[in-house]
Protein backbone atom coordinates (compact mmCIF):
# COMPACT_ATOMS: atom_id res chain seq x y z
CA UNK A 1 0.00 0.00 0.00
CA UNK A 2 1.88 3.60 -1.20
CA UNK A 3 0.07 7.09 0.22
CA UNK A 4 -1.04 7.70 -2.92
CA UNK A 5 -3.36 4.79 -3.31
CA UNK A 6 -4.21 4.93 0.40
CA UNK A 7 -6.06 8.24 1.36
CA UNK A 8 -7.63 6.98 4.72
CA UNK A 9 -4.16 5.96 5.45
CA UNK A 10 -2.79 9.58 5.21
CA UNK A 11 -5.80 10.84 7.03
CA UNK A 12 -4.91 8.47 10.18
CA UNK A 13 -1.02 9.80 9.87
CA UNK A 14 -2.66 13.60 9.99
CA UNK A 15 -4.29 12.28 13.19
CA UNK A 16 -0.98 11.26 14.53
CA UNK A 17 1.21 13.92 13.58
CA UNK A 18 -1.94 16.52 15.50
CA UNK A 19 -2.28 14.11 18.13
CA UNK A 20 -1.83 16.04 21.69
CA UNK A 21 -1.53 13.23 23.97
CA UNK A 22 -0.45 9.15 24.51
CA UNK A 23 -4.63 8.28 24.10
CA UNK A 24 -4.72 10.02 20.73
CA UNK A 25 -1.70 8.69 19.26
CA UNK A 26 -2.89 5.10 20.60
CA UNK A 27 -6.58 5.78 18.83
CA UNK A 28 -4.92 6.21 15.79
CA UNK A 29 -2.34 3.83 15.96
CA UNK A 30 -5.42 1.42 16.44
CA UNK A 31 -7.05 2.49 12.80
CA UNK A 32 -3.84 1.74 11.19
CA UNK A 33 -2.95 -1.36 12.83
CA UNK A 34 -3.76 -3.57 10.28
CA UNK A 35 -2.32 -2.09 7.66
CA UNK A 36 1.38 -1.95 8.68
CA UNK A 37 2.80 -5.06 8.25
CA UNK A 38 5.97 -5.10 6.56
CA UNK A 39 4.82 -6.77 3.24
CA UNK A 40 1.92 -4.35 2.57
CA UNK A 41 3.22 -1.34 2.51
CA UNK A 42 6.02 0.50 0.98
CA UNK A 43 9.39 2.36 2.07
CA UNK A 44 7.77 5.62 2.23
CA UNK A 45 4.47 4.91 3.78
CA UNK A 46 6.54 2.92 6.26
CA UNK A 47 8.76 5.94 7.27
CA UNK A 48 6.19 8.55 7.29
CA UNK A 49 4.59 6.10 10.26
CA UNK A 50 7.48 6.29 12.40
CA UNK A 51 8.06 9.86 11.09
CA UNK A 52 4.56 10.51 13.23
CA UNK A 53 4.75 8.24 15.96
CA UNK A 54 8.84 7.84 17.06
CA UNK A 55 10.74 5.87 19.40
CA UNK A 56 9.51 7.63 22.77
CA UNK A 57 5.86 6.61 22.30
CA UNK A 58 6.75 2.99 21.42
CA UNK A 59 9.12 3.01 24.55
CA UNK A 60 6.11 4.14 26.20
CA UNK A 61 4.12 1.52 25.50
CA UNK A 62 6.57 -0.91 26.53
CA UNK A 63 6.71 0.38 29.49
CA UNK A 64 3.14 0.83 30.39
CA UNK A 65 2.33 -1.57 32.81
CA UNK A 66 -1.27 0.00 33.69
CA UNK A 67 -3.62 -2.09 31.20
CA UNK A 68 -7.23 -0.89 30.60
CA UNK A 69 -10.02 -3.53 32.01
CA UNK A 70 -11.15 -5.90 29.48
CA UNK A 71 -8.08 -5.66 27.35
CA UNK A 72 -5.49 -8.19 27.16
CA UNK A 73 -2.53 -8.17 29.21
CA UNK A 74 -0.20 -7.88 26.09
CA UNK A 75 -2.53 -5.10 24.03
CA UNK A 76 0.25 -2.65 24.55
CA UNK A 77 3.62 -5.27 23.67
CA UNK A 78 1.23 -6.24 21.32
CA UNK A 79 0.91 -2.94 19.50
CA UNK A 80 4.35 -2.04 19.97
CA UNK A 81 5.99 -5.20 18.55
CA UNK A 82 3.69 -5.25 15.51
CA UNK A 83 5.02 -1.75 15.01
CA UNK A 84 8.43 -3.07 15.25
CA UNK A 85 8.63 -5.48 13.15
CA UNK A 86 7.28 -3.15 10.41
CA UNK A 87 10.52 -0.69 10.98
CA UNK A 88 12.43 -3.47 11.14
CA UNK A 89 12.48 -3.76 7.75
CA UNK A 90 13.86 -0.23 7.28
CA UNK A 91 17.82 -1.27 7.86
CA UNK A 92 18.27 2.24 9.15
CA UNK A 93 15.85 1.63 11.31
CA UNK A 94 16.98 -2.09 12.46
CA UNK A 95 20.45 -0.23 13.42
CA UNK A 96 19.08 1.84 15.13
CA UNK A 97 20.16 2.39 18.51
CA UNK A 98 16.77 2.60 20.47
CA UNK A 99 16.07 -0.38 18.14
CA UNK A 100 19.28 -2.47 19.83
CA UNK A 101 17.97 -1.45 23.46
CA UNK A 102 15.57 -3.59 22.59
CA UNK A 103 16.87 -6.58 22.18
CA UNK A 104 15.99 -7.92 25.22
CA UNK A 105 12.22 -6.92 24.60
CA UNK A 106 12.23 -9.24 21.77
CA UNK A 107 14.04 -12.10 23.39
CA UNK A 108 11.55 -12.31 26.18
CA UNK A 109 8.40 -12.07 23.37
CA UNK A 110 10.55 -14.64 20.92
CA UNK A 111 9.99 -17.42 23.73
CA UNK A 112 6.73 -16.53 24.82
CA UNK A 113 4.82 -18.77 22.26
CA UNK A 114 6.26 -22.07 23.04
CA UNK A 115 3.33 -24.13 24.09
CA UNK A 116 0.65 -21.61 23.96
CA UNK A 117 -2.17 -21.88 21.39
CA UNK A 118 -3.08 -18.01 21.86
CA UNK A 119 -3.22 -16.26 18.32
CA UNK A 120 -1.84 -12.97 20.12
CA UNK A 121 0.87 -14.63 21.65
CA UNK A 122 1.78 -17.20 18.49
CA UNK A 123 1.82 -13.17 17.10
CA UNK A 124 3.62 -11.56 18.99
CA UNK A 125 6.38 -13.98 18.67
CA UNK A 126 6.73 -14.07 15.28
CA UNK A 127 7.01 -10.32 15.40
CA UNK A 128 10.02 -10.27 17.70
CA UNK A 129 11.94 -12.81 16.11
CA UNK A 130 10.93 -11.08 13.05
CA UNK A 131 12.26 -7.76 14.56
CA UNK A 132 15.75 -10.10 15.90
CA UNK A 133 16.09 -11.51 12.24
CA UNK A 134 16.05 -8.09 10.64
CA UNK A 135 18.96 -7.07 13.38
CA UNK A 136 20.74 -10.12 12.18
CA UNK A 137 21.04 -8.78 8.52
CA UNK A 138 22.98 -5.94 9.41
CA UNK A 139 26.97 -7.08 9.99
CA UNK A 140 27.59 -3.85 11.94
CA UNK A 141 25.10 -4.69 14.98
CA UNK A 142 24.67 -8.39 14.91
CA UNK A 143 27.20 -9.11 17.16
CA UNK A 144 24.59 -7.51 19.81
CA UNK A 145 22.34 -10.35 19.40
CA UNK A 146 24.95 -13.09 20.88
CA UNK A 147 23.72 -13.04 24.81
CA UNK A 148 22.75 -15.79 26.42
CA UNK A 149 19.40 -14.87 26.73
CA UNK A 150 18.74 -14.25 23.24
CA UNK A 151 20.08 -17.22 21.90
CA UNK A 152 18.23 -19.33 24.49
CA UNK A 153 14.97 -17.76 23.58
CA UNK A 154 16.19 -18.01 19.56
CA UNK A 155 17.77 -21.96 20.04
CA UNK A 156 14.34 -22.38 21.76
CA UNK A 157 11.98 -21.85 18.97
CA UNK A 158 13.90 -23.24 16.42
CA UNK A 159 14.35 -26.51 18.35
CA UNK A 160 10.42 -25.89 18.05
CA UNK A 161 10.53 -25.83 14.34
CA UNK A 162 11.15 -22.53 13.76
CA UNK A 163 12.47 -21.38 10.10
CA UNK A 164 12.90 -17.96 11.08
CA UNK A 165 14.81 -18.64 14.74
CA UNK A 166 17.02 -21.48 12.84
CA UNK A 167 18.10 -18.77 10.23
CA UNK A 168 19.36 -16.17 12.23
CA UNK A 169 21.30 -19.30 14.74
CA UNK A 170 22.74 -20.18 10.56
CA UNK A 171 23.61 -16.73 9.80
CA UNK A 172 25.39 -15.97 13.16
CA UNK A 173 27.25 -19.07 13.00
CA UNK A 174 28.74 -17.95 9.52
CA UNK A 175 29.67 -14.33 10.80
CA UNK A 176 30.21 -14.67 14.56
CA UNK A 177 31.25 -18.35 14.95
CA UNK A 178 33.78 -17.52 17.54
CA UNK A 179 31.99 -15.75 19.55
CA UNK A 180 28.96 -17.61 19.13
CA UNK A 181 30.75 -20.84 20.51
CA UNK A 182 32.16 -18.91 23.32
CA UNK A 183 29.40 -17.13 24.49
CA UNK A 184 26.99 -19.83 23.82
CA UNK A 185 28.11 -23.29 23.86
CA UNK A 186 25.51 -24.99 25.31
CA UNK A 187 23.06 -23.47 23.22
CA UNK A 188 24.35 -23.98 19.95
CA UNK A 189 25.31 -27.68 20.80
CA UNK A 190 21.12 -28.47 21.76
CA UNK A 191 20.62 -27.56 18.27
CA UNK A 192 23.25 -29.53 16.90
CA UNK A 193 22.03 -32.54 18.49
CA UNK A 194 18.27 -31.71 17.52
CA UNK A 195 19.43 -31.40 13.77
CA UNK A 196 21.53 -34.57 13.93
CA UNK A 197 18.55 -36.66 15.31
CA UNK A 198 16.53 -35.12 12.35
CA UNK A 199 19.38 -36.32 9.70
CA UNK A 200 19.19 -39.70 11.38
CA UNK A 201 15.19 -40.35 11.61
CA UNK A 202 14.10 -38.48 8.64
CA UNK A 203 13.87 -40.41 5.31
CA UNK A 204 12.21 -37.03 3.11
CA UNK A 205 13.54 -34.08 2.04
CA UNK A 206 14.12 -32.31 5.89
CA UNK A 207 17.20 -35.14 6.11
CA UNK A 208 19.03 -33.15 3.30
CA UNK A 209 18.04 -29.75 4.65
CA UNK A 210 19.18 -30.80 8.50
CA UNK A 211 22.13 -32.25 6.71
CA UNK A 212 22.91 -28.40 5.29
CA UNK A 213 22.08 -27.04 8.14
CA UNK A 214 24.71 -29.12 10.17
CA UNK A 215 27.44 -28.69 7.64
CA UNK A 216 26.83 -24.69 9.16
CA UNK A 217 26.75 -25.44 12.74
CA UNK A 218 29.44 -28.09 12.64
CA UNK A 219 32.86 -26.74 12.67
CA UNK A 220 36.57 -27.60 14.22
CA UNK A 221 34.99 -25.94 17.66
CA UNK A 222 32.43 -28.58 17.69
CA UNK A 223 33.77 -30.69 20.67
CA UNK A 224 33.83 -27.38 23.18
CA UNK A 225 30.08 -26.86 21.92
CA UNK A 226 29.09 -30.52 22.37
CA UNK A 227 31.22 -31.97 25.24
CA UNK A 228 30.10 -34.69 26.45
CA UNK A 229 27.71 -35.17 24.33
CA UNK A 230 27.99 -38.03 21.41
CA UNK A 231 24.92 -38.67 20.54
CA UNK A 232 25.25 -36.08 17.65
CA UNK A 233 28.13 -38.00 16.43
CA UNK A 234 26.51 -41.29 15.91
CA UNK A 235 23.50 -39.59 14.77
CA UNK A 236 25.07 -37.84 12.10
CA UNK A 237 27.06 -41.13 11.42
CA UNK A 238 24.01 -43.33 10.56
CA UNK A 239 22.55 -40.18 9.07
CA UNK A 240 25.03 -39.26 6.31
CA UNK A 241 25.72 -43.02 5.77
CA UNK A 242 22.08 -43.48 4.58
CA UNK A 243 22.61 -40.59 2.16
CA UNK A 244 25.88 -41.76 0.74
CA UNK A 245 24.13 -45.06 -0.11
CA UNK A 246 21.98 -43.56 -2.26
CA UNK A 247 21.51 -41.94 -5.61
CA UNK A 248 21.20 -38.11 -4.75
CA UNK A 249 22.05 -34.90 -6.81
CA UNK A 250 25.01 -33.27 -6.72
CA UNK A 251 24.50 -30.88 -4.38
CA UNK A 252 23.22 -33.12 -1.94
CA UNK A 253 26.33 -34.96 -2.11
CA UNK A 254 28.31 -32.01 -1.63
CA UNK A 255 26.41 -30.88 1.90
CA UNK A 256 26.79 -34.61 3.04
CA UNK A 257 31.11 -34.39 1.95
CA UNK A 258 30.72 -31.08 3.89
CA UNK A 259 29.67 -32.28 6.88
CA UNK A 260 31.47 -34.88 7.14
CA UNK A 261 34.48 -33.03 6.68
CA UNK A 262 33.84 -30.61 9.54
CA UNK A 263 32.76 -33.56 11.90
CA UNK A 264 36.10 -35.04 11.28
CA UNK A 265 38.15 -31.85 11.96
CA UNK A 266 36.08 -31.58 14.88
CA UNK A 267 36.64 -35.37 16.40
CA UNK A 268 39.26 -36.76 14.32
CA UNK A 269 38.86 -39.55 11.39
CA UNK A 270 38.08 -42.16 13.63
CA UNK A 271 34.74 -41.29 13.91
CA UNK A 272 33.99 -42.30 10.17
CA UNK A 273 34.86 -46.21 11.91
CA UNK A 274 32.51 -46.40 14.35
CA UNK A 275 30.46 -43.04 14.68
CA UNK A 276 32.45 -41.67 17.78
CA UNK A 277 30.94 -44.46 19.68
CA UNK A 278 33.55 -45.90 22.81
CA UNK A 279 33.15 -49.49 20.82
CA UNK A 280 36.30 -51.51 20.14
CA UNK A 281 34.22 -52.39 16.92
CA UNK A 282 35.22 -50.87 13.56
CA UNK A 283 32.86 -50.97 10.82
CA UNK A 284 34.67 -50.53 7.64
CA UNK A 285 31.84 -49.51 5.02
CA UNK A 286 31.22 -46.30 6.00
CA UNK A 287 34.35 -45.14 5.78
CA UNK A 288 35.35 -46.81 2.48
CA UNK A 289 31.72 -45.42 0.93
CA UNK A 290 32.84 -41.88 2.18
CA UNK A 291 36.41 -42.58 0.44
CA UNK A 292 34.66 -43.60 -2.68
CA UNK A 293 32.57 -40.65 -2.64
CA UNK A 294 35.19 -38.55 -1.80
CA UNK A 295 37.28 -39.96 -4.90
CA UNK A 296 34.75 -39.09 -7.24
CA UNK A 297 34.11 -35.82 -6.37
CA UNK A 298 37.76 -34.92 -6.36
CA UNK A 299 37.88 -36.21 -10.08
CA UNK A 300 34.45 -34.01 -11.06
CA UNK A 301 35.69 -31.04 -9.59
CA UNK A 302 39.24 -31.21 -11.04
CA UNK A 303 37.55 -31.62 -14.49
CA UNK A 304 35.67 -28.21 -14.37
CA UNK A 305 36.79 -26.42 -16.95
CA UNK A 306 34.93 -22.91 -17.04
CA UNK A 307 36.34 -20.31 -14.02
CA UNK A 308 32.55 -20.16 -13.17
CA UNK A 309 32.37 -23.58 -12.43
CA UNK A 310 36.17 -23.42 -10.61
CA UNK A 311 34.47 -21.69 -8.17
CA UNK A 312 31.28 -23.09 -7.65
CA UNK A 313 33.20 -26.47 -6.98
CA UNK A 314 35.76 -24.58 -3.98
CA UNK A 315 34.19 -25.75 -1.64
CA UNK A 316 33.36 -29.23 -1.97
CA UNK A 317 36.79 -29.74 -3.70
CA UNK A 318 38.54 -28.15 -0.41
CA UNK A 319 36.27 -30.68 1.52
CA UNK A 320 37.34 -33.58 -0.57
CA UNK A 321 40.98 -32.78 -0.18
CA UNK A 322 40.32 -32.49 3.14
CA UNK A 323 38.81 -35.74 3.95
CA UNK A 324 41.77 -36.73 1.48
CA UNK A 325 44.16 -35.45 4.18
CA UNK A 326 42.40 -37.68 6.92
CA UNK A 327 42.52 -40.87 5.59
CA UNK A 328 46.07 -40.71 4.91
CA UNK A 329 46.96 -39.40 8.75
CA UNK A 330 44.22 -42.18 10.29
CA UNK A 331 46.25 -44.90 8.08
CA UNK A 332 49.40 -43.43 9.07
CA UNK A 333 49.63 -42.45 12.58
CA UNK A 334 46.33 -44.81 14.13
CA UNK A 335 45.84 -48.07 11.71
CA UNK A 336 47.83 -50.12 14.30
CA UNK A 337 46.53 -48.40 17.52
CA UNK A 338 42.97 -48.93 15.77
CA UNK A 339 43.93 -52.60 14.68
CA UNK A 340 42.85 -51.78 11.05
CA UNK A 341 42.53 -54.92 8.68
CA UNK A 342 45.47 -55.28 6.26
CA UNK A 343 42.43 -55.22 3.66
CA UNK A 344 40.58 -52.26 5.00
CA UNK A 345 44.18 -50.29 4.52
CA UNK A 346 44.66 -52.02 1.00
CA UNK A 347 41.40 -50.55 -0.12
CA UNK A 348 42.03 -47.13 2.06
CA UNK A 349 45.08 -46.80 -0.25
CA UNK A 350 44.29 -47.88 -3.56
CA UNK A 351 41.11 -45.58 -3.07
CA UNK A 352 44.08 -42.42 -2.10
CA UNK A 353 46.27 -43.50 -4.90
CA UNK A 354 43.42 -43.20 -7.28
CA UNK A 355 42.49 -39.49 -6.09
CA UNK A 356 46.52 -38.79 -5.69
CA UNK A 357 46.59 -39.64 -9.57
CA UNK A 358 43.82 -37.50 -10.78
CA UNK A 359 45.21 -34.37 -8.48
CA UNK A 360 48.84 -35.71 -10.44
CA UNK A 361 47.56 -35.54 -14.29
CA UNK A 362 45.23 -33.07 -13.39
CA UNK A 363 48.72 -30.68 -11.89
CA UNK A 364 50.67 -31.81 -14.93
CA UNK A 365 47.95 -31.26 -17.62
CA UNK A 366 48.37 -27.39 -16.24
CA UNK A 367 52.05 -27.50 -16.09
CA UNK A 368 52.46 -28.76 -19.76
CA UNK A 369 49.62 -25.92 -21.27
CA UNK A 370 50.34 -23.24 -23.21
CA UNK A 371 48.33 -21.01 -21.78
CA UNK A 372 49.68 -22.13 -18.30
CA UNK A 373 49.06 -18.18 -16.57
CA UNK A 374 46.02 -18.00 -17.68
CA UNK A 375 44.76 -21.48 -16.45
CA UNK A 376 46.57 -20.96 -13.43
CA UNK A 377 44.64 -17.49 -12.50
CA UNK A 378 41.45 -19.14 -13.66
CA UNK A 379 41.69 -22.52 -11.51
CA UNK A 380 43.91 -21.06 -8.77
CA UNK A 381 41.46 -22.79 -6.05
CA UNK A 382 42.09 -25.83 -7.67
CA UNK A 383 45.57 -25.82 -7.78
CA UNK A 384 46.13 -24.84 -4.50
CA UNK A 385 44.21 -27.48 -3.02
CA UNK A 386 45.29 -30.09 -5.44
CA UNK A 387 48.65 -28.88 -4.53
CA UNK A 388 47.95 -29.09 -0.51
CA UNK A 389 46.51 -33.14 -0.84
CA UNK A 390 49.81 -33.67 -2.86
CA UNK A 391 52.15 -31.85 -0.08
CA UNK A 392 50.12 -34.55 2.12
CA UNK A 393 50.74 -37.83 -0.18
CA UNK A 394 54.13 -36.90 -0.83
CA UNK A 395 55.08 -36.84 3.60
CA UNK A 396 54.05 -39.71 3.79
CA UNK A 397 54.09 -42.42 0.48
CA UNK A 398 57.92 -41.97 -0.52
CA UNK A 399 57.83 -44.39 -3.05
CA UNK A 400 54.64 -45.13 -4.46
CA UNK A 401 53.92 -42.20 -8.01
CA UNK A 402 57.62 -40.90 -6.87
CA UNK A 403 58.36 -40.67 -11.19
CA UNK A 404 55.07 -38.76 -12.21
CA UNK A 405 56.01 -36.74 -8.59
CA UNK A 406 59.65 -36.13 -9.87
CA UNK A 407 58.15 -34.81 -13.36
CA UNK A 408 56.18 -32.29 -11.44
CA UNK A 409 58.31 -30.98 -9.13
CA UNK A 410 59.42 -27.83 -10.83
CA UNK A 411 56.11 -26.63 -11.51
CA UNK A 412 55.08 -27.41 -8.02
CA UNK A 413 58.21 -25.06 -6.36
CA UNK A 414 57.20 -22.78 -9.00
CA UNK A 415 53.71 -22.53 -7.46
CA UNK A 416 55.24 -22.48 -4.25
CA UNK A 417 57.43 -19.43 -5.38
CA UNK A 418 54.33 -17.90 -6.57
CA UNK A 419 52.42 -18.19 -3.51
CA UNK A 420 55.58 -16.64 -1.30
CA UNK A 421 55.28 -13.89 -3.35
CA UNK A 422 51.79 -12.94 -2.63
CA UNK A 423 52.59 -13.83 0.66
CA UNK A 424 55.06 -10.97 0.87
CA UNK A 425 53.49 -8.52 -0.70
CA UNK A 426 50.28 -8.69 1.51
CA UNK A 427 52.47 -8.87 4.50
CA UNK A 428 53.88 -5.54 3.26
CA UNK A 429 50.50 -3.39 2.93
CA UNK A 430 48.76 -5.57 5.54
CA UNK A 431 48.11 -3.77 9.01
CA UNK A 432 47.26 -7.23 10.89
CA UNK A 433 49.11 -10.40 11.68
CA UNK A 434 46.93 -12.18 8.88
CA UNK A 435 48.27 -12.29 5.12
CA UNK A 436 46.15 -12.76 2.40
CA UNK A 437 46.16 -15.50 0.40
CA UNK A 438 48.05 -19.51 0.70
CA UNK A 439 51.24 -20.82 2.49
CA UNK A 440 51.57 -23.31 0.15
CA UNK A 441 55.02 -24.10 0.71
CA UNK A 442 54.09 -24.93 3.88
CA UNK A 443 52.30 -28.27 2.36
CA UNK A 444 55.17 -29.00 0.43
CA UNK A 445 58.27 -28.60 2.72
CA UNK A 446 57.78 -32.16 4.50
CA UNK A 447 57.77 -33.86 1.17
CA UNK A 448 60.59 -32.23 -0.46
CA UNK A 449 62.56 -32.97 2.62
CA UNK A 450 61.98 -36.38 1.99
CA UNK A 451 63.04 -36.09 -1.54
CA UNK A 452 65.87 -34.42 -1.21
CA UNK A 453 67.25 -37.35 0.65
CA UNK A 454 67.99 -39.38 -2.78
CA UNK A 455 70.14 -38.19 -5.03
CA UNK A 456 67.88 -38.28 -8.47
CA UNK A 457 65.27 -36.04 -6.80
CA UNK A 458 67.75 -34.09 -5.14
CA UNK A 459 69.13 -32.96 -8.81
CA UNK A 460 65.92 -32.00 -9.52
CA UNK A 461 65.40 -29.86 -6.73
CA UNK A 462 68.41 -28.20 -7.02
CA UNK A 463 68.11 -27.42 -10.48
CA UNK A 464 64.68 -25.59 -10.60
CA UNK A 465 66.31 -23.94 -7.09
CA UNK A 466 64.78 -25.14 -4.38
CA UNK A 467 67.08 -23.57 -2.17
CA UNK A 468 66.33 -19.91 -2.80
CA UNK A 469 62.51 -20.53 -2.17
CA UNK A 470 63.31 -22.62 1.09
CA UNK A 471 65.44 -18.78 2.16
CA UNK A 472 63.18 -16.55 0.76
CA UNK A 473 60.69 -18.66 2.85
CA UNK A 474 62.33 -18.89 6.24
CA UNK A 475 63.33 -15.21 5.96
CA UNK A 476 59.61 -14.65 5.69
CA UNK A 477 58.12 -16.79 8.53
CA UNK A 478 61.30 -15.26 10.74
CA UNK A 479 59.88 -11.65 9.50
CA UNK A 480 56.13 -12.97 10.52
CA UNK A 481 57.02 -14.57 13.39
CA UNK A 482 58.90 -11.34 14.97
CA UNK A 483 55.54 -9.21 13.60
CA UNK A 484 53.26 -11.11 15.84
CA UNK A 485 55.84 -10.74 18.58
CA UNK A 486 55.54 -6.85 18.56
CA UNK A 487 53.45 -5.14 21.22
CA UNK A 488 50.19 -5.62 21.46
CA UNK A 489 49.68 -9.44 20.35
CA UNK A 490 47.48 -11.42 22.78
CA UNK A 491 49.66 -12.92 25.14
CA UNK A 492 48.53 -16.33 24.64
CA UNK A 493 49.48 -16.13 21.08
CA UNK A 494 52.74 -14.41 21.72
CA UNK A 495 53.83 -17.21 23.77
CA UNK A 496 52.84 -20.06 20.78
CA UNK A 497 54.65 -17.55 18.38
CA UNK A 498 57.84 -18.05 20.87
CA UNK A 499 57.97 -21.47 20.89
CA UNK A 500 57.57 -21.57 16.77
CA UNK A 501 60.35 -19.71 16.92
CA UNK A 502 62.87 -21.30 19.17
CA UNK A 503 62.11 -24.75 16.97
CA UNK A 504 62.30 -22.44 13.78
CA UNK A 505 66.07 -21.27 14.76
Amino acid sequence: ISMALAPGLQHCLELLRRARSDNELFAGLLLVTNLVKANQIDGETRRNIFDAIGFDFLNRLIATTVIPEGCSQHVYSSLALTLLACFATDAELAADPQMLTKIPFFSEFAILSIGSKSEEVLAMAADALHCLAAICLLPAVRQQLITRDTISAVVQQAINGCETALDILLRLACSERKLLSSVCAEEVGQVVVHLSRTLKLDQGLKKFESCKQLAVLVGSDLQAICEGLQAWQKDIWLGLNDILHSRIAPEYCQDALTLARNVVESVGMKWALNGGQDSSSVKNEFLLVLLQRTVVETKICLDKETAEEVFESKGLLSSCCCLLEHCMHLVVTEGESLLLSAQLISQIHRGLEDAIRAVIGFLTNIAISKERDKVLFMKQSAVHASVRVLGAWMAEETALLQSEITNLLPFLINIGRQSLSELTASSQVASESACVGDDITRFLLPGVCHLSAEDATRCVLINCDCQSLLVDYFIWKVGRFKHQLSPGTDSVDKQDTEVKLVFLL
